[in-house]
């Protein structure tokens, strides 16, 4: 059964927040450490450059159903 917000105490709200305001900021946090690596930016580089040459795999041919 889903559980409705009016089930919820208001310190358990609090809690839900604070987790997931703490989970964007750490994010955000590591993609801004992300992009000033020098070797993060040269991996998106060639990575886009792979996908501009086609040298990607399609993921439905990587999956086997």
């Amino acid at each position: 059964m889903a559980q409705q917000i009016s089930d919820l105490s208001l310190d358990d709200l609090k809690a839900l927040i604070r987790e997931a305001v703490q989970e964007a900021v750490e994010e955000a946090i590591e993609d801004l450490v992300a992009a000033g690596s020098p070797e993060f930016v040269a991996s998106i580089e060639e990575a886009r450059g792979d996908a501009r040459a086609g040298r990607l795999t399609p993921l439905e041919s990587l999956v086997r159903g």
